[in-house]
């Protein structure tokens, strides 16, 4: 939305080069200014030491320098390991919730609705907002909304899972915004009749360009979340082993694999048990032994244990492996449904009749 007054820079991009250098130079004079907090290297708008600021938001910085043919200004962002393990985990509980409810019903929950926000003094609408609307409620979901189905399924992986899933929905609905956002500046640049033609269709382009890049972005997240997911139900769909029984179900594991021909047999058949000879089938302890019998592919057979014992995990006396085995399985319906996002993201751009790809 613009605000009454603001100043719309243009890119620097298409600035003649001229004023190109001189934002060079002001750039320049700003890193010498700041050099005694970023070093003289280079300059940011944000606080790269802020006192007080919680560890959970020292996760990202962006910050500018000049090129050395005093025409161009790069600005980067650097995140951290956690970041970006956010940023891969953020988007999936959304297809998994957009993927139980019925086309209609997706088609009502994103119904977006812009009403004007500014207008000219001749009545011309000038910028436009979202309405406000209450949030849909769904019989499927026990009466909850969307999101409030969302953070729940997030919640029944344990709280380092809902902390990813709060990430990811907010990437997810960045999808949204974006394409929305482009959809308005399309529809704004269509009513413009005061730019050129030629003008319009090329701001046109640029905002479905810069779109696009945002979409790619985020659609690239949601695919390495789907991996990120999947590896930690698995992970916490596996038998755990007492560390204090290690010692004495490593032993018992050894004498039951020296009477037999097939080793692998017998680690199959305990994997699918829920007692510490299952913990410590599916352990490296396990694939090692594979290794010492001689096994071929040893590694590729002891994941066949692994897969055995998180399919038997759904029905463990342990209510934690169950919870993770069934969201281990249905990590399966993401695949069938990973475009839902997209479909309820693309609702505005068909409107328009563009699309960002």
């Amino acid at each position: 939305m613009k605000f009454p007054g603001a100043k719309r820079r243009p890119p620097f991009v298409t600035l003649p080069r001229h004023k190109r250098s001189h934002e060079v130079i002001r750039l320049k004079g700003k890193m010498r200014r700041d050099a005694a907090e970023y070093g003289g290297r280079f300059t940011s708008r944000l606080v790269l030491n802020e006192p007080g600021r919680p560890n959970l938001y020292n996760q990202w910085f962006d910050f500018y320098f000049p090129s050395t043919d005093r025409f161009t200004i790069w600005n980067a962002s650097f995140v951290t390991a956690r970041k970006a393990f956010w940023d891969k985990a953020h988007d999936i509980a959304h297809t998994r919730v957009g993927a139980m409810l019925t086309p209609e019903e997706r088609e009502e929950n994103s119904n977006w609705e812009f009403v004007p926000a500014q207008r000219s003094s001749t009545g011309k609408i000038l910028t436009y907002k979202l309405a406000e609307r209450e949030e849909m409620r769904f019989e499927q979901f026990g009466g909850l909304t969307f999101h409030e189905q969302w953070r729940k399924l997030a919640a029944g992986l344990g709280p380092s899972a809902a902390e990813t899933f709060r990430e990811y929905e907010r990437a997810a609905q960045e999808m949204t915004v974006v394409s929305n956002s482009a959809a308005l500046r399309v529809r704004q640049l269509r009513e413009d009749d005061l730019t050129p033609e030629a003008g319009r269709q090329r701001l046109i382009a640029e905002a479905l360009a810069e779109g696009g890049k945002k979409r790619d972005a985020a659609r690239a997240r949601m695919r390495a979340a789907r991996e990120v997911l999947a590896a930690k139900a698995r992970a916490a769909a596996l038998p755990t082993l007492d560390p204090k029984r290690e010692a004495a179900a490593r032993e018992e594991l050894c004498l039951l694999a020296s009477g037999t021909r097939d080793p692998v047999d017998v680690l199959l058949e305990l994997a699918a048990g829920d007692d510490e000879l299952a913990g410590v089938a599916v352990s490296r302890y396990g694939e090692s032994l594979l290794r010492a019998k001689g096994v071929h592919k040893a590694p590729e057979l002891h994941r066949a244990v692994e897969d055995q014992a998180v399919h038997a995990a759904r029905q463990s006396a342990d209510p934690k492996r169950q919870a993770a085995a069934a969201a281990y399985a249905a990590l399966g319906e993401l695949d069938k449904g990973m475009g839902v996002a997209e479909s309820l993201a693309d609702n505005a751009l068909e409107d328009e009749g563009v699309e960002l790809g």
